[in-house]
């Protein structure tokens, strides 16, 4: 790597030395230091200001993320939890090699830093000391005497930061690969970012070792992606230029294919034959074709399919190349690619191919693989399984069912680039039609069906789309490989006996026949018997499936209830409710937020004696069950929740033998509690931080994490100076920091409604803000603020007790970045109020306040830049396939600005 780049995250005010810090600090002495050092060793220095990046400055965020190397001094507590955030962002995208400094004062910070390595699990933690005698900076992270330069370490850790990437090349940039593979939406900025960012790097004197064949292998599919077919090639070329990565990959099966695939692609300079050529020497090398890969088998039979289509059909030769090939790959795996593309070969060599008994063998095949694909063609999705639909009807002259699959291949409005990648096969049938009709002559009158009209027009509505964009170097994947073929479990040879006018079935020869009728008697009982036995795991199937698809929650709620519950719900049926079968229901009927259907569920479950034997002993359902009681919260049911709980937890000896959900619903019923008692109920919150505080220490995570924050910040006055409250917070940031690289990274509604509490109980209004207001621009459910509704009347409850214990202040302002936090909790408390009573969930109203940065003239004609004014954002979402309103209205008494 050259010149490793390495960014200084510093406080603004610790680079000023004639600005007074909260503590000892020699920050631009420390800088000046480290600078020298980075300089010393010939990397890349940059500065970036923690107050930028808390605000998502573009610039100084690109320099963060970016960097190889970031040191930061997270001595100043009241920093402290934001530092610990970004560094969260840097693990994020796998940047685990920055290094952390810390003063040593004394015990207090001697607490911090054990809590920092156990809790935070910082790799590189170096605690310093600066000799104003010496004018030095020392390392005491352990103690040596005389004590170790800091220079000299840092130096030492610098260098060994460089080497551990450099070895760790392959695997980090096969992570960012990873990561990237589902967001491309510009491929030729893909291109370059492949070549500039990891091929230009590996393909080195220097680094040509970290070149492995996994991270070559790993390039290609990802040039392959992007149909970039001259880069795949270009790449092995540049691999073969040097010695160590040329040895490693001569032999690789995988990497010869690609190339011959990619060669087979681009088609320039007689590339087919080098890719034959690469086939060759493969096949050589394998004994049989059972021990070849099936994909090796198949491009050999695509590439003489190609030649035989350019040649217009002409080239015999390609042909039964092409047959012989794509057999042999159908024979040792028949999968739907093999078998359409040898069907529609066979079909150019026959005039019948029903009578063809490969041919027919094939299509019976293929119709069990397409058949097991779906319940019909409208629940096929994926274009090539469509696709190979209407090529097998079409060459079986079946047009009313390829034009089914025709028009449905066109509602699925696939890239032209789809249609390329069955260009051979459409030249193919074109070329037949014309052929057969040609040889006709003899019919005066030649007609046609309907049918074959339409299929006819969809030949050509699809070549010309393909002509139209010929010069595209677009291109389709490899073919997805399916492993199977049809398996009949009953299949019944039957004879009839005219004389005795009677079926029998011969299927195994006995004397005298057995009757047709008595065995399929015999079969059907069976079948339905089987079909009880499996009906847990058939209705299991069913909720998986429907899912992600309930937009009626009372249709879906009598669905679950008619179709399933109803159903199993028998003396008859009651052996197959498996607790598993059970459970599935309880989490269907939970995310309709039906919690009055998952207790009466229980209760019809505990009168049916196999069912309550089968569940009493299940935790998941315990949970559930007091889970559902809590939220119904009627009768008592909160404490008939807790009951449960405590049972839960005496067959349990210590909490980290308890689930966590169990530990903190315990915490979230007592502070439910808390909550409608007004926050007047003291011994329920001081229980609902114990559970809390148990499920915490249990598991270290954002949700018990953040209602132990907000129920702490009730019991005291400053969460800074309270140890396990600063814990929590520095514990939080990290965590937070893990899920995003920013926050207008974080998609999860749930992740940015824990940074905007976290923000809103440090007083960090700014922040909050931020947060609030993406909150509010992911366009929630109501029923997703119902969720935090305790959390905010906590928050709320406690910002007005906090403002009525400033009696002495005779006129009590508060800060802009306040009252937009104060509009927030009451902007979002309305908007759950306004629905409590209501079943329908409905979006969020659609005005924010912001600041408007513009230039205004004042009345004496002076003009005014970059003044910030009250407005509105107004957002409308949900406006079909048009894009999201964006309108701002200044508001009218602002407009002017005075002296």
């Amino acid at each position: 790597m050259s010149g490793l780049k390495v960014v200084l995250l510093t406080e603004s005010d610790s680079l000023k030395q004639d600005v007074p810090l909260l503590y000892n600090s020699n920050g631009q002495k420390l800088w000046d230091t480290i600078r020298s050092i980075v300089s010393e060793l010939h990397y890349c220095c940059e500065t970036v200001e923690l107050n930028k990046l808390d605000f998502q400055e573009h610039e100084s965020v690109n320099k963060f993320l970016n960097a190889a190397i970031v040191i930061m001094d997270v001595t100043n507590q009241d920093c402290r939890p934001s530092f610990m955030y970004h560094k969260g962002n840097r693990e994020s995208v796998d940047c685990i090699d920055d290094i952390v400094l810390i003063q040593a004062s004394g015990l207090e910070n001697d607490n911090t830093i054990q809590d920092l390595k156990t809790t935070c699990k910082i790799k590189q933690l170096i605690v310093y000391r600066y000799d104003e005698k010496k004018d030095s900076f020392y390392d005491v992270t352990t103690p040596t005497n005389p004590p170790t330069s800091l220079k000299k370490n840092l130096k030492h850790l610098l260098r060994e930061a460089a080497n551990n990437m450099q070895q760790g090349l392959s695997t980090r940039y096969l992570n960012l690969m990873e990561k990237r593979k589902n967001n491309v939406n510009d491929k030729n900025a893909e291109r370059i970012y492949l070549w500039k960012e990891i091929c230009d790097e590996i393909l080195t004197e220097t680094n040509q070792r970290y070149a492995t064949p996994k991270l070559i292998i790993s390039l290609m599919y990802a040039f392959r992606d992007i149909q970039d077919y001259q880069s795949m090639i270009e790449l092995i070329e540049r691999c073969e230029q040097y010695e160590t990565i040329s040895m490693n990959i001569q032999n690789n099966m995988l990497i010869s294919y690609l190339t011959a695939f990619a060669r087979s692609r681009r088609n320039e300079n007689n590339d087919r034959d080098k890719a034959l050529e690469i086939l060759e020497r493969l096949c050589q090398t394998k004994r049989t074709e059972s021990e070849l890969s099936n994909d090796i088998i198949c491009l050999r039979g695509r590439i003489y399919k190609d030649k035989y289509t350019e040649s217009n059909c002409q080239d015999k030769d390609s042909l039964e190349k092409a047959i012989e090939w794509y057999r042999k790959g159908f024979a040792a795996d028949p999968n739907i690619y093999a078998g359409i593309n040898l069907l529609l070969l066979l079909a150019i060599t026959t005039d019948d191919l029903i009578k063809n008994n490969e041919a027919y063998k094939i299509i019976i095949q293929l119709n069990a693989l397409l058949g097991k694909k779906g319940r019909s063609l409208k629940d096929l999705n994926d274009y090539w399984d469509v696709a190979t639909y209407f090529e097998l009807h079409a060459v079986q002259h079946d047009w009313l069912k390829a034009c089914q699959a025709a028009l449905h291949m066109y509602s699925l409005n696939p890239p032209i680039w789809y249609l390329k990648s069955t260009i051979n096969n459409l030249k193919i049938l074109h070329q037949a039609t014309r052929i057969r009709v040609q040889q006709r002559p003899r019919e005066s009158s030649q007609t046609t069906s309907a049918g074959e009209d339409i299929y006819s027009f969809w030949i050509d509505f699809f070549s010309d789309a393909i002509n139209s964009h010929s010069t595209s170097t677009e291109e389709r994947e490899l073919p997805a490989q399916v492993p199977t073929t049809c398996k009949i479990k009953q299949l019944i040879v039957y004879r009839y006996d005219e004389k005795k006018d009677s079926f029998y079935d011969v299927t195994t020869p006995t004397n005298p026949p057995t009757s047709l009728k008595k065995n399929l008697k015999h079969l059907l009982r069976e079948a339905a018997n089987n079909m009880q036995q499996g009906l847990s795991t058939r209705y299991l199937n069913l909720m998986e499936k429907r899912k992600n698809n309930v937009n009626d929650k009372n249709a879906e709620r009598i669905y679950l209830w008619k179709e399933i519950c109803d159903e199993i719900l028998t003396e008859t049926n009651q052996r197959y409710a498996t607790p598993k079968l059970i459970i599935s229901l309880m989490y269907a009927f939970r995310d309709i937020q039906d919690y009055q259907s998952m207790i009466e569920l229980i209760e019809r479950c505990e009168q049916y004696e196999t069912i309550s034997m089968n569940i009493q002993n299940n935790m998941l359902i315990s949970y559930l069950t007091a889970f559902a009681r809590s939220r119904r919260n009627e009768n008592n049911d909160r404490d008939k929740a807790l009951e449960i709980l405590e049972r839960l937890c005496q067959t349990k000896r210590t909490e980290s033998e308890l689930s966590n959900d169990i530990i903190c619903l315990r915490g979230r019923i007592y502070k439910d509690k808390y909550t409608e008692s007004n926050c007047q109920d003291k011994d329920s919150l001081e229980k609902a931080i114990e559970w809390y505080r148990k499920g915490f220490a249990a598991d270290p995570n954002i949700y018990a994490g953040i209602n132990l924050l907000l129920l702490l910040a009730i019991t005291t006055d400053d969460l800074i100076k309270n140890n396990e409250a600063y814990k929590i917070i520095i514990q939080l940031n990290a965590l937070l920091g893990k899920k995003g690289r920013s926050l207008k990274d974080l998609n999860d509604y749930w992740d940015v409604a824990t940074y905007f509490e976290l923000h809103a109980v440090q007083h960090d209004w700014l922040k909050a803000c931020q947060a609030a207001l993406h909150m509010y621009s992911l366009n929630p459910p109501i029923w997703y603020l119902k969720s935090t509704i305790n959390n905010l009347k906590i928050l709320h409850q406690a910002t007005r007790i906090r403002v009525q214990r400033r009696p002495r202040e005779s006129s009590q302002t508060t800060s802009a970045g306040e009252d937009i936090y104060s509009f927030w909790i009451d902007f979002f408390s309305d908007a759950i109020n306004s629905h409590s009573t209501s079943t329908e969930e409905r979006e969020l109203p659609a005005q924010v306040p912001i600041l408007v940065c513009e230039n205004y003239e004042k009345t004496d004609g002076t003009i005014l830049n970059n003044i910030y004014i009250a407005a509105y954002l107004q957002l409308n979402f949900h406006t079909g396939s048009e894009r999201e309103t964006l309108v701002i209205r200044i508001l009218e008494q602002q407009k002017q600005i005075h002296h």
